[in-house]
């Protein structure tokens, strides 16, 4: 939750869309003002491309499932570039290129 100065903005996971539907129907019942950015199916998103390359989905994929970003990593970055079959440099770019496009897809707002 944020607050915009005049608004809130809010992330809600709403299970389906009979009751995103239904909670339309009870803000405008109450004569409450509100505004949908964005929907997104859950089945989806990792179907999403957010501007990755196909190169870069994969790094970013297969770092996820190896545990490379958890706190302590479960292994290195030279092991993720072995698994992708590229040098560290290589890999290292990959994941950088991809995590800079995932911020703009999802969190940079438009100007």
């Amino acid at each position: 939750m944020e607050n915009e100065g005049n608004a809130w903005l809010i992330s809600l996971w709403i299970p389906d869309r009979d009751t995103l539907a239904d909670m339309w129907d009870y803000a405008q019942a109450n004569s409450i003002d509100i505004e949908f950015r964005q929907v997104s199916d859950y089945a989806s998103l990792g179907k999403t491309t957010a501007g990755l390359t196909e190169t870069q989905r994969e790094a970013l994929l297969v770092a996820f499932e190896a545990e490379y970003f958890k706190d302590p990593r479960d292994v290195t970055l030279s092991e993720v570039a072995d698994t992708l079959d590229v040098s560290k440099p290589a890999a290292s770019g990959l994941l950088r290129r991809g995590i800079q496009r995932l911020i703009i897809s999802s969190l940079v707002e438009d100007s």
